[in-house]
């Protein structure tokens, strides 16, 4: 089956099989399987892996379930280069000023408060050097972005548009039932996160769910809007780089 932008089949192609709550319910769980076998079980058998294991878990799937579906997301921005990059500033820039405020003031809650666990963290990063630094950039920057938008706007939001037809109005703002009910999934599979780190307090869970919502409708409204996974992964790099990058560069800036 090859589907267009819009959800609709080409000219010769076969219906699309209708998805169900129970299909959907089932690829999640495939989903989640695969990014808890990727850090759970390639961390250890592997320890060159490292961290990789999780996203590159989640890219096999996701490119598992593309390939099944027989759907090509779009990565080219063609002649709509100018649209994509005006509404990626426009949609990512209030995203990026927000994620940014927050690591300003963990760095300064942390030079205040807890100053043995600013110099456990600038250890650690001194430890890395620069190989270690790049790769966890690539981490940061290139994998975790093309793994989560593969699956999650290239896949899980493109089946959901089609079986959520119709817009949802918010002013000017039109958005596919689909990109909020992608979104809604995007913020929900992350509470895998906790299965390998410590919670934090309920509001603050709430806080994080909330903003990873907002994340996945924004991320599925440039998908939709410029028909290219380019616009998303470039977000959602950016993103990935200052909540992984913020607080040890803001603390060092403000150390000195």
């Amino acid at each position: 089956m090859k589907m267009d932008h819009g959800g609709a089949t080409t000219p010769g192609a076969q219906a699309p099989r209708a998805y169900s709550l129970t299909i959907a319910v089932c690829e999640v769980c495939v989903y989640i399987s695969a990014a808890v076998a990727g850090h759970m079980l390639w961390s250890n058998l592997f320890p060159v892996v490292g961290v990789w294991g999780s996203p590159l878990g989640q890219l096999i799937a996701g490119l598992v379930f593309l390939k099944l579906a027989g759907i090509r997301p779009g990565f080219a921005f063609g002649q709509a280069l100018t649209r994509a990059v005006r509404l990626t500033a426009i949609a990512g820039l209030p995203l990026v000023g927000v994620v940014l405020g927050g690591r300003i003031y963990d760095a300064l809650w942390a030079l205040r408060h807890s100053p043995q666990a600013v110099q456990s963290m600038l250890a650690s990063v001194q430890q890395l050097g620069t190989a270690g630094l790049l790769s966890l950039g690539f981490y940061s920057l290139v994998l975790i972005a093309v793994a989560e938008e593969l699956a999650f706007r290239g896949y899980f939001h493109h089946r959901l548009r089609s079986a959520l037809p119709g817009r949802l109005s918010l002013g000017r703002l039109r958005l596919t039932r689909g990109a909020v009910a992608s979104g809604a999934l995007f913020a929900a599979v992350h509470l895998t996160n906790w299965l390998w780190q410590p919670a934090p307090p309920l509001w603050l869970c709430l806080v994080i769910h909330a903003g990873q919502f907002v994340f996945g409708v924004v991320a599925a409204y440039l998908y939709d809007e410029t028909g290219s996974l380019l616009p998303p992964i470039l977000l959602h790099g950016v993103i990935n780089v200052i909540d992984h990058f913020g607080v040890a560069a803001l603390v060092l800036w403000l150390g000195r």
